[in-house]
């Protein structure tokens, strides 16, 4: 019996008012112990690498049995989503520490030190790595990517989303948006893999094209710039970097000593082109 029948029940049961008013106490305190519960299991399953054993064990697709069972991968994306929507302040909390700990190791590197990151650190890169394992291939052709998208066309440049959307699918969408601002070099390959596993049907294809143009749209709008360079989760960054790229191949480096070295570095040009 959930908590709503529970309380319609004591409302109509032909209890005395102050019987249902004690009934009511006693439900609203099991709730706050349940809610309490949740966070406590959660805080267990993270200390305990709920999110480094789901990729390790569960969709390393070693066994291959979980992606051949549409039970098994629709309970998987329900965890995911779950977690994601009706959970955001953790989700919040272990994006904020993932920040934090790659600055430390920012900072350590700098100085020659080595660092290692600690498991508090790494809970939400593991979660982008999750998502991308368990979307990397539609084997059952379940579709379950597109509930991370919303179309963005109209959207405006605030990012404002049509009110048609189901809170689910908006609050989903919003993550993988918020996931890319201000990206830390070490979540940087993590954030693209989602983005690539999510990206895996026609639709949600094209739903990830509009998001990265807006993402460089955003920028422009921002810094006055024709090439901007605040987004790093944008088709104009992607092609800047391949053209910063392919103009430091192309020039010529002087080595008296090797000059076999330079040779293969011109054919590896060619190649390319």
């Amino acid at each position: 019996m959930t908590l709503a029948t529970a309380r319609s029940a004591a409302g109509g049961s032909g209890l005395p008012t102050s019987g249902s008013g004690v009934l009511a106490s006693l439900l609203d305190d099991g709730a706050q112990a349940v809610t309490d519960d949740d966070e406590a299991a959660l805080d267990v399953a993270l200390d305990n690498r709920a999110f480094h054993n789901l990729c390790d064990f569960f969709l390393s697709r070693r066994g291959g049995i979980v992606f051949k069972e549409e039970f098994y991968v629709r309970r998987l994306h329900r965890l995911l989503t779950d977690f994601v929507v009706l959970m955001p302040l953790k989700v919040k909390e272990i994006r904020n520490r993932a920040d934090d700990a790659a600055r430390n190791g920012l900072m350590h590197e700098q100085e020659g030190i080595v660092y290692n990151m600690p498991l508090a650190g790494q809970h939400f890169e593991m979660l982008m790595r999750s998502v991308a394992a368990l979307y990397a291939e539609d084997e059952l052709g379940l579709g379950l990517v597109a509930d991370y998208w919303c179309p963005t066309d109209g959207a405006g440049a605030a990012g404002v989303l049509p009110e048609r959307f189901p809170q689910r699918q908006v609050a989903l969408f919003k993550f993988v948006r918020l996931a890319g601002d201000l990206l830390m070099p070490s979540l940087y390959t993590p954030y693209v893999a989602m983005l690539v596993s999510l990206a895996n049907h026609p639709q949600t294809a094209l739903h990830c094209f509009n998001l990265l143009k807006m993402n460089g749209m955003a920028a422009v709008a921002a810094s006055g710039q024709q090439q901007p360079n605040t987004s790093t989760v944008s088709w104009e960054h992607f092609f800047l970097s391949m053209q910063q790229y392919f103009a430091n191949l192309r020039q010529e480096v002087a080595h008296p000593g090797d000059p076999t070295t330079a040779a293969i570095y011109r054919y590896s040009i060619r190649d390319f082109c």
